[in-house]
């Protein structure tokens, strides 16, 4: 009776064990899953009917994606930029959706309002209307480029002025300078991800990660010419660059550049990713589209 039950607390015993590894063996090949390199393919991509694309923003309430035009001419001079807003499928609705801006890059949406990076002032647009524009100038921007919300409310925007070189927020209506320290030379793109602001460096391709308190640690280095970048809904983010590269950036991982635009001029300028979707929105610059992908991972 003894060795009988010995044997029956054995055979439990092993189950159990056996249970818990096939669940932890489950968790890491999740986990394996979540960081392994996407694969891209094309959703769509709209008529090249844009005006020098440099950013979008989806928005899941109107069922919208909004698109910054630098409109730059030639001469390299602004001043007939403006947004527009795709459907879902990619058709144009309204080219011309809020006029009057200067060169808008990036944006960024929050409770209603879209954001635009436009040369020295943040532009707040309500999407129910419209008209309603606000600006924020940034106290000796010179060249405010991308855009990025936390999950407080609060508007990051870079500036790659080579003499004020920061970071700026917005918060309870104010617009000021949040970093400027010597390690943040001309900043580009910008994010929001795992409670830190994510900023990168174009010249270097290096990767900062900013704490709320504005503590700054180097998290990584990628590629230089980093155009636009967007975070992966987890721990991880997407980096887009000058080189035409689009390239996953995870701890684990490093850079895993999985999607190539080089050719008829379609670089990618900024980025925006949709978890809810697992698609990637990419705004080609002088190729002068957007294209949407469906990603795996």
């Amino acid at each position: 009776m003894r060795l009988t039950r010995t044997a029956a607390l054995t055979e439990e015993a092993l189950v159990a064990m056996s249970t818990r590894l096939i669940t932890v063996a489950a968790l890491i090949a999740a986990a394996s899953v979540c960081h392994a390199q996407p694969s891209a393919t094309l959703l769509w991509e709209t008529e090249p009917q844009l005006k020098g694309p440099q950013s979008v923003a989806f928005d899941s309430v109107r069922s919208a994606i909004y698109v910054s035009n630098a409109n730059v001419s030639p001469d390299g001079k602004g001043g007939a930029g403006f947004v527009s807003v795709l459907d879902t499928a990619g058709a144009i609705m309204t080219l011309e959706w809020v006029k009057g801006l200067r060169a808008p890059r990036g944006l960024a949406l929050c409770l209603g309002r879209l954001y635009a990076a436009d040369v020295t002032d943040l532009v707040e647009i309500e999407t129910a209307n419209p008209k309603a524009v606000k600006r924020y100038p940034g106290p000796d921007a010179q060249a405010l480029t991308d855009v990025a919300v936390d999950r407080n409310g609060m508007v990051y925007v870079t500036d790659r002025g080579p003499k004020n070189s920061g970071v700026y927020r917005l918060a309870a209506g104010r617009f000021m300078v949040w970093v400027r320290q010597a390690e943040i030379v001309r900043p580009g793109g910008i994010c929001a991800s795992s409670g830190r602001i994510i900023v990168g460096l174009p010249e270097s391709g290096d990767i900062y990660g900013i704490a709320p308190t504005r503590d700054l640690k180097q998290i990584g280095q990628v590629s230089p010419g980093i155009t636009g970048m967007a975070g992966d809904g987890g721990s991880g983010f997407f980096v887009s660059g000058s080189a035409g590269l689009v390239s996953h950036v995870s701890h684990e991982r490093g850079e895993q550049p999985f999607l190539e635009l080089t050719d008829k001029g379609r670089t990618p300028a900024d980025i925006e990713y949709v978890a809810s979707r697992r698609m990637l929105l990419v705004a080609t610059g002088a190729g002068n589209t957007v294209a949407a992908y469906s990603l795996v991972f």
